[in-house]
């Protein structure tokens, strides 16, 4: 069954309404368009994407159909890439009896974005930023990814091009991490967990190896200044047939970080910037949130950045000077962390057991 659903009428259709696409969506109302949709007919879009998903392995099977999940699903069926130009440009095609079957309907998120399948057959989604700009979240996303790699995270990798020859900015790519047997489940549907306060204890319970993967994803977070570490971009992998926790997912959407929404120009005040921005946990800063959480293998993790160095893009690439400054940024923000005290993990455990046995 899947998790965080409640099994009654009201709480079915809750869940069921989270696998159309958010209204938010840069060109939802273009894309449902094409598809003869509005925004607001949950019914309607969940009808036509029957609710496939590269996120999971489950479907709505319209009634009385005797079709299968090995013969719709989007792993290894095509789906339109018609759909995926519509969902990328907001550009509304003209062409009729479009194949209906796409993710775009039930890929989360606000930000410009598509899968396509590329010629190996990998599912590939491409993701541009919120507004025009020489930096942009795409960018901060590509850079972001080589500091979670150097720090050993387990973390997608970003590539940093263009969605096609037209297109006027840059975007990222990265290949989809799940499979038929493998899913991604959302922090809060995972544990029903509102707050990375509950987050904590949850991972605590669960196991400290889990907790470790958590403590390094919000050290990261510290080290880059995200501002959008919530509830449902991160979360754990489940075994598609058997239910089972199989342990964290990957590290992925960074790209609110590294003052993306700066100018490459500025980049010599983003220690003055700092000071300026906060996560999403309440009522810390980003040296808190790494402090409450920091162990010895953070730690670890930071020092590796010693000598640290961006490589930059060959297809969009970044002014050098900006690349160079901000890798001695990423040096001394991590020196800086590494020397923070550890927290013993024995206190974090016994605080999450003394939380769970109260009334």
């Amino acid at each position: 069954m899947p998790l965080g659903l409640q099994l009654t009428d009201e709480g079915l259709w809750r869940w069921l309404s989270t696998r159309a696409i958010p209204q938010n969506r840069r060109f939802a109302t273009e894309l449902c368009r094409s598809l003869g949709l509005s925004t607001n007919d949950r019914s309607g879009i969940l009808a036509i994407s029957r609710g496939l998903s590269l996120n999971d392995s489950y479907w709505i099977a319209p009634e009385g159909s005797d079709g299968s999940f090995a013969e719709c699903n989007l792993y290894d069926n095509d789906f339109s890439s018609v759909l995926a130009a519509v969902a990328y440009t907001g550009i509304v095609s003209d062409q009729r009896g479009l194949t209906p079957t796409t993710p775009e309907l039930t890929t989360n998120g606000n930000l410009r974005k598509a899968w396509r399948i590329e010629a190996d057959g990998t599912r590939r989604l491409y993701k541009g930023s919120s507004e025009s700009g020489e930096f942009g979240e795409a960018r901060a996303e590509f850079l972001a990814a080589q500091v979670a790699a150097t720090m050993g995270l387990n973390a997608v990798a970003y590539g940093l091009t263009r969605w096609d020859a037209a297109s006027p900015d840059a975007c990222c790519s990265c290949d989809c991490f799940c499979t038929p047997e493998v899913s991604y489940v959302p922090q809060a549907l995972a544990f029903g967990q509102s707050s990375h306060t509950g987050a904590v204890k949850s991972y605590l319970r669960w196991g400290l190896e889990h907790f470790e993967d958590y403590a390094s994803m919000m050290v990261f977070d510290a080290l880059i200044y995200n501002t959008d570490r919530h509830l449902t971009n991160f979360g754990v992998l489940r075994d598609s047939r058997s239910g089972d926790l199989l342990g964290a997912a990957p590290v992925f959407d960074n790209g609110r970080s590294l003052f993306f929404n700066h100018e490459f120009s500025q980049v010599g005040s983003f220690d003055t910037e700092a000071q300026f921005v906060l996560p999403s946990w309440p009522q810390v800063t980003f040296d808190e949130q790494a402090a409450r959480l920091m162990g010895q293998r953070q730690i670890c993790q930071l020092e590796a950045l010693a000598r640290f160095e961006f490589v930059n893009s060959e297809e969009e690439p970044f002014p050098e000077d900006f690349l160079r400054r901000l890798s001695a940024f990423i040096q001394r923000r991590a020196e800086k962390l590494a020397a923070l005290r550890p927290v013993s993990r024995e206190e974090l455990l016994a605080r999450a057991q003394t939380s769970a046995e109260r009334p």
